[in-house]
């Protein structure tokens, strides 16, 4: 498989920076931005290592500043590490205050688009991710009438590829 660099790790080893984190801490946590099919960018945040580490789903998350995905990212590893992988489409209350949360997996497409160290580090697309989603700010999911733009694009943005 070719090695993919983003623009913002073409100046450095990232791999190597990657293959330590997960040495010491079993898994480390990329943030970015991606932009959107609405011309603006959206904060997305993924981990890698914690399929080989803990042989549960990596987590990746959109539309949250960097410093909450990686809470949220802990969290719900630590969770995972307790009771098992997260299921899709199941309400999750624990991790956002009561606020409902869901999970759904990620195909390989999706995965080579936004995840590009994580598919240097493992050499492949075909990887356990789950994105974390959550409705709009009344309780809407994406695919609900009259759910907010901006949580339609977040939950969407692994979708049609």
């Amino acid at each position: 498989m070719d090695k993919k660099t983003c623009t913002a790790c073409a100046d450095r080893n990232i791999l190597e920076d990657i293959k330590d984190n997960i040495s010491k801490y079993g898994f480390t946590v990329i943030g970015t931005s991606v932009e959107t099919e609405y011309d603006f960018h959206l904060d997305m945040t993924y981990s890698i290592g914690i399929q080989s580490t803990y042989n549960l789903p990596d987590i990746i998350i959109f539309g949250l500043p960097t410093e909450i995905a990686y809470t949220f990212i802990n969290m719900i590893l630590d969770r995972m590490k307790k009771e098992g992988p997260v299921l899709p489409d199941i309400d999750y209350l624990k991790f956002a205050q009561g606020f409902p949360t869901r999970f759904k997996d990620i195909s390989p497409e999706a995965i080579e688009k936004y995840m590009i160290q994580a598919v240097n580090y493992y050499q492949t697309s075909r990887l356990d991710v789950v994105q974390l989603i959550f409705p709009d700010s009344k309780g809407k999911w994406a695919h609900e009438d009259g759910c907010e733009k901006a949580s339609k694009i977040t939950s969407d943005m692994t979708e049609n590829l």
